[in-house]
């Protein structure tokens, strides 16, 4: 019974963003790597949100703490909805993965030097842009992601020690 739930928000969700129904015997690689970056954003608006209310009420962060993790879950909501969009308006898969992982990124690179450079929580955590770009874009856009990341890891430690 739940798992039927489950699986009607799935399809509802894929028609909402994509246009179009999948049908799951006919996944081909664009179709599942489509499916990966749709359900993936979703889980991630969800736990954006969640957060953002659970932060506001359990934790016990400072005015400057408690704006920029709000700034934090906001930019992620609002950008995993954006590649929707782009997604759902031109079809493209490649510019959505891209601004999935702009977003994502960028909020945890941002995290980085709020949080304290190398040893913000967030650091080692920019290892998934990489891996969510060959799992939902492609071996190049892993790869590209992959140097970002790596030129921003070294730009952070070339900073600490000045």
């Amino acid at each position: 019974m739940v798992g039927e739930q489950v699986k009607v928000v799935a399809e509802w969700w894929m028609r909402l963003c994509t246009g179009r129904n999948h049908d799951d015997k006919a996944l081909d690689e664009e179709s599942y790597r489509e499916r990966v970056l749709v359900m993936a954003s979703g889980l991630w608006i969800a736990a954006g949100s969640v957060f953002c209310v659970i932060v506001n009420i359990v934790v016990d962060l400072s005015p400057e703490g408690r704006l920029s993790a709000n700034l934090l879950f906001a930019a992620l909501i609002l950008g995993m909805l954006g590649s929707m969009v782009l997604l759902r308006a031109s079809g493209s898969r490649l510019a959505a993965v891209n601004v999935v992982l702009l977003v994502f990124g960028g909020g945890l690179a941002s995290s980085c030097f709020i949080f304290g450079g190398t040893s913000s929580p967030t650091y080692l955590l920019l290892m998934m842009v990489p891996l969510m770009g060959s799992i939902a874009g492609n071996v190049r856009t892993a790869v590209s992601w992959g140097v970002l990341v790596a030129l921003f890891w070294i730009a952070v430690m070339v900073a600490e020690k000045q």
